[in-house]
Parts: C-alpha cells; structure tokens; sequence
C-alpha cells in the first residue's frame, strides 16, 4: 500500500486524495444499471484504454465499488454491445491506433462517442 494510502485507510478516509474523495459504495444498493452508469462515468472521468482487470482495481481504489472481476468484465462486454464502449486491440495501441479488437481476442476498453453522449445526457432513457 503506498504510504498516502495507508494514512488515508488509518484515518478512515474513504480515498486517497482529498478533493475527489468518495464515499464507500455499497453496491447491494446499487441496481444493475447504476452500476454501469458508474463504471461508465469512470471511464468518461478517465479516457483511458484499460484492460477489465485494470478497470477493476481503479474502481475499487477510486470509487470504492465491491464487484467481482468478472461483473466488471460482464458489464464491459454489455456496454461494447451498447455501443458505449470500444474493445480496442491491445498491440494497435503500441502505433498510438484505436482499432477495434477481434472478437477473440483479448482487448482494452475505452469509451466511445456514444458512451461520452450518454454520460453528458445523464443516461436519459439509456437503460
């Protein structure tokens, strides 16, 4: 744990950084949709190309969200499907090129247009 972590885990601070912090979320109160509505708002937040895995241990560590692994995984795969998301090709992104992964293949995620607009929007009538 890095030593700023460890000071804001003993003074009970719910994150790292004083001026994002965040209160734990509990997502047995969260809804399906308002999961994804997070996540999602962490990507706009974000725009980053980032593997599953990766998204999942900065959820946890940013946001606080307890899911597993593979919901997170779950729920990118539904938001490709939305169109909210791109599965981008891990080695196109060495050239600096956003190209869509083959299905197959394991891939990064990034937040597309449609995902941008819909954060913007506030998810009106998304889900």
């Amino acid at each position: 744990m890095l030593p700023q972590a460890k000071i804001a885990a003993s003074e009970g601070n719910s994150q790292c950084s004083g001026e994002n912090m965040v209160s734990p979320i509990d997502e047995s109160d969260m809804v399906k949709s308002e999961r994804k509505e997070l996540i999602l708002r962490f990507m706009a937040e974000h725009p980053l190309a980032m593997s599953p895995v990766a998204l999942y241990r900065n959820l946890r560590i940013h946001r606080e969200l307890r899911v597993g692994k593979e919901t997170v995984k779950n729920y990118l795969q539904e938001m490709a499907e939305e169109g909210l998301v791109l599965r981008v090709d891990k080695s196109a992104l060495d050239s600096a090129e956003i190209q869509e992964a083959d299905a197959d293949d394991r891939a990064y995620y990034l937040i597309s247009e449609d995902g941008k607009a819909a954060v913007e929007s506030e998810f009106e009538g998304l889900w």
